[in-house]
């Protein structure tokens, strides 16, 4: 009767994504992290033979920035069924099918950090729900996948220190790390984490073992990239080619303080915002609100080790935390998924042992005891009861909002890659902001106007828009024979609403952009040559 509860438990968290991602099959926000974008035409290379490659840029360079597991496995698709879009209902069911894989492995983690019982299954159940992991679920991303490979590798670590187990168990927790690397390079301080952790136990071999197993991948994809990576990229190539060389022209020894203190404020808020969608404020009691669940996750964490003990997980988090502080980007829920299991694990902890002490005062005699405990107790109950209505709102309207808008949109701008399919000579190059999505409607290779971060992090917005209005002088220093715009470009955030429609003006207004299409929602220029 109660694993059977548990599986009805499971089935009915999983229903919301499983709807969303019915209803949204044919896939209209492909392209809405651009990284899934990047992900699927180098499925589309890998699958046609092509290598790997970025067939959307220009010059198709080899892809040096993301490991080749996960558009392997995309490939696969393509190979199923290579007419797009109509091979797009098969990649949502793959990468929907990962999410249930995902939210087993946390629960198996979060029950080896000591949160047995409800402690692992109510979070993961909440998770199943969390509308930031829903959209994930529907999307083309490899975080699911990274993250499952990479909790199957500390479980197993975890499970081949005990009395007893076989050397082979930490071979395997190896493979899963080295297959978790080749997904996402994120995994590297687990090749230190795991061996760190056996020799803390003094288990020197089984240290051995794991890292002579892992890092072969490492060694292997970083080989690749550097027989293909093109020398000095600058920021724009670095972008989309270059980790190294992106987070080194993005971020300065003198602005790698400032990083470190704004992504901390950011990694706090997208902890809180796995459980509570759109959480935050910039008053004092929105900031206090939204920081209080992530504090209680941080203390539980620490309470939960003290009482069983450190594990590969803890060490692991200890070395991926600080890559987070100073990437040159804010972090947002998916970069804080791996860490998932742990938080949860200690926001459970630390919400029980605050539920015992709220007990405690309730039995006393003392009347005023019994009244705190109750008024905190009622707190607690209607911040749970509107956190429940937020990520309610989020799974039910905003995010088949979110696809609806971006089904419009689409439909709006498929008469702009009709037309450049046709009219546009085939080894045409643009300046777009959705470049794969052009390169797979219109068959063209694309990029798009990229800015150092540490602009934003100075608060020198207003530089970064000026870039992106200086479309032509853009498109004529990286050799761009066209431009397009559409009325849906900057939905990322890098701009404004009022500075993204300064930016179309400007490249209608710009006297090196000759107007050749424009439609509803999408204009096409032509880069006059000066």
């Amino acid at each position: 009767m109660r694993r059977a509860a548990w599986i009805l438990l499971a089935a009915l968290a999983l229903l919301p994504s499983a709807y969303l991602a019915w209803t949204a099959r044919d896939m209209p926000h492909l392209g809405q992290y651009h990284d899934d974008g990047i992900y699927w035409v180098t499925a589309k290379s890998l699958a046609e033979g092509g290598g790997y490659r970025i067939v959307s840029l220009p010059g198709q360079p080899y892809q040096t920035k993301y490991p080749p597991l996960y558009p392997l496995l995309l490939s696969v698709v393509w190979r199923l069924d290579p007419s797009f879009p109509a091979n797009l209902p098969r990649a949502m069911l793959l990468c929907w099918l990962l999410l249930p894989v995902y939210l087993a492995a946390s629960w198996v983690l979060m029950r080896d950090l000591g949160a047995g019982g409800w402690g692992g299954r109510a979070p993961a159940a909440a998770l199943a729900m969390s509308p930031a992991l829903v959209f994930l679920s529907i999307s083309l991303m490899s975080d699911l996948l990274f993250s499952s490979l990479l909790f199957g590798s500390l479980a197993l670590a975890w499970r081949s220190a005990r009395p007893g187990s076989s050397a082979w168990a930490t071979a395997g927790a190896g493979l899963l790390g080295g297959a978790a690397y080749l997904t996402r390079a994120a995994a590297l301080p687990l090749l230190a984490a795991v061996p760190v952790w056996f020799l803390l136990r003094r288990r020197p071999r089984r240290a051995a073992v794991f890292f002579a197993v892992m890092a072969p991948a490492v060694a292997g994809w970083n080989l690749w990239v550097a027989a293909n990576l093109a020398p000095n990229p600058d920021i724009v190539r670095a972008y989309y080619t270059d980790y190294a060389a992106y987070l080194m022209q993005s971020v300065g020894w003198r602005e790698a303080p400032v990083f470190a203190w704004k992504n901390l404020h950011f990694l706090l808020l997208s902890s809180t915002q796995l459980f509570a969608y759109n959480v935050g404020g910039d008053s004092a009691l929105g900031e206090f609100c939204w920081r209080l669940p992530a504090l209680a996750s941080i203390a539980g964490v620490v309470r939960l080790a003290r009482r069983e003990g450190l594990t590969p997980y803890h060490v692991f988090a200890a070395g991926f935390v600080p890559l987070l502080l100073v990437c040159p980007w804010p972090p947002d829920p998916r970069a804080v998924l791996p860490l998932f299991p742990l938080l949860a694990a200690g926001l459970w902890t630390e919400g029980s042992h605050v539920a015992g002490m709220l007990r405690s005062a309730a039995s006393r005699p003392q009347r005023s005891g019994r009244i705190v405990a109750a008024g905190i107790g009622a707190v607690l109950v209607a911040a749970g009861g509107l956190v429940a209505w937020i990520n309610a709102d989020a799974l039910f309207r905003f995010l088949p909002g979110v696809v609806a808008q971006r089904r419009e949109l689409l439909a709006a701008c498929r008469p702009a890659y009709g037309w450049m399919a046709t009219h546009l000579p085939s080894d045409a190059a643009l300046l777009a902001y959705d470049d794969p999505l052009l390169y797979l409607y219109a068959g063209r290779t694309a990029m798009g106007v990229k800015v150092a971060p540490r602009l934003y992090y100075r608060g020198e917005g207003e530089t970064a828009a000026r870039t992106f209005s200086e479309v032509g002088d853009f498109a004529v220093q990286h050799r761009l024979g066209y431009v397009l715009t559409t009325a849906g470009d900057y939905y990322r955030g890098e701009l404004s609403r009022e500075q993204g429609q300064r930016a179309r003006r400007s490249a209608a207004g710009n006297p090196a952009l000759r107007r050749v299409f424009q439609s509803s929602a999408a204009v096409v220029y032509q880069v006059e040559r000066r």
